[in-house]
């Protein structure tokens, strides 16, 4: 889905930024989106609308070319399926960019998941800011190797930047890191008594799901596994082949909650399960698990261990061998002190200004780029 707000920016001499927003294409950007990405663009243009609103400006302004909460081209979406029609999407929102960009003067493109390859080279100079969301692996092998020299890095993790910074390639692209945020006054700090543990978020191979299952018999409780499998065969082929035969009373399945169902789900559980099997950039569900009072079991991979305060908001394993001795220790996680992180660390608001600070950098390095070439 594609945004187009354009804001004032007093740190440039009030001087209009006018900045696109891209995401991966073939999911709703709503505030219950089973995605991370398209969740942290929803509270992100959020928290700029709330942002111009205090500061009196009334110029900004958010306009998409599909209804919000649909996919983008949603009529071509209706006739194809599976990796065709991602491969539809892809090509209809590359078409979009490209009448956008050569109709209108942007200040930049945040692109927010979209494979930016297909289009990046032919709006140059146009500045692109690419949020990396996904685990590096998770990227074709040669991905990072012939982005267009328009593309800019940003991480949402400290470990995440590391990663990237030991690339000499890669070394001149990096923006710094922002961190993801949720609205954390809207989740219900909860008691936990519902006994059941949960599973939240995308149903698929990486993400580990078949290792809820498994730790959840390990211990004895029900699983509650909630989220939304992607529209595509690899990911449908590992729901039919290794979840849906486990589903009935010990294993339960809420297939896309709404937003308030996600918030009962989390403030009821004993406590919320990540075994993720890739290095993770951020956790959103361990940022909500948080902000509901619930704990966290989760393998040690990637930034979870900067998301989860051992021993104070939930506990960390390399397998689930360690996660079962953190379950042992479940009772010692104090419920009220996981809301108290939450509210200190994971606000979206903190987010925006992370990346109001990064649009204003890139946009000055910009005009002192675009003013070198015009004294040449």
């Amino acid at each position: 889905m594609t945004f187009r707000p354009t804001c004032r920016t007093p740190e440039l001499d009030a001087t209009a930024m006018k900045i696109l927003y891209t995401a991966y294409p073939l999911l709703p950007v709503t505030e219950a989106a089973a995605g991370g990405s398209e969740q942290v663009l929803y509270w992100l243009l959020r928290g700029l609308q709330e942002r111009a609103a205090a500061a009196g400006e009334s110029s900004f302004r958010a306009t998409t070319l599909a209804r919000q909460g649909s996919t983008v081209a949603g009529d071509i979406a209706a006739l194809v399926s599976g990796d065709a029609r991602l491969e539809t999407l892809q090509r209809e929102q590359c078409r979009r960019i490209l009448a956008l960009t050569r109709r209108e003067s942007w200040s930049l493109v945040h692109n927010q998941g979209a494979d930016p390859r297909p289009w990046a080279e032919a709006i140059a100079p146009i500045p692109v800011l690419f949020t990396v969301h996904l685990a590096r692996s998770l990227y074709p092998a040669d991905f990072f190797d012939h982005l267009p020299g328009n593309v800019r890095l940003q991480c949402v993790s400290r470990t995440q930047h590391e990663q990237y910074e030991r690339d000499p390639g890669l070394q001149d692209r990096l923006m710094g890191v922002v961190e993801n945020g949720i609205p954390v006054e809207q989740f219900i700090a909860g008691a936990g008594d519902g006994g059941y543990l949960l599973y939240l978020g995308r149903v698929c191979e990486e993400k580990g799901a078949h290792l809820a299952i498994e730790f959840a018999r390990r211990c004895g409780r029900r699983l509650v596994l909630a989220g939304c499998v992607y529209p595509l065969p690899y990911h449908q082929n590992y729901f039919a082949t290794r979840i849906a035969p486990a589903l009935g009373a010990a294993v339960m399945w809420r297939e896309a909650p709404t937003l308030a169902e996600k918030r009962e789900l989390l403030a009821n559980a004993a406590a919320v399960v990540i075994p993720s099997l890739v290095d993770e950039t951020s956790s959103l569900v361990a940022m909500e698990a948080a902000a509901s009072a619930t704990p966290v079991l989760a393998l040690r991979r990637g930034a979870l261990p900067e998301i989860v305060e051992e021993g104070r908001t939930g506990w960390l394993g390399a397998d689930l061998d360690e996660l079962w001795e953190g379950w042992k220790r479940l009772g010692q996680i104090d419920r009220t002190e996981c809301r108290r992180v939450a509210e200190r660390r994971f606000n979206y608001r903190r987010m925006v200004e992370g990346y109001w600070k990064l649009y204003t950098e890139l946009a000055a390095a910009e005009r002192v780029r675009n003013g070198a070439r015009l004294r040449r």
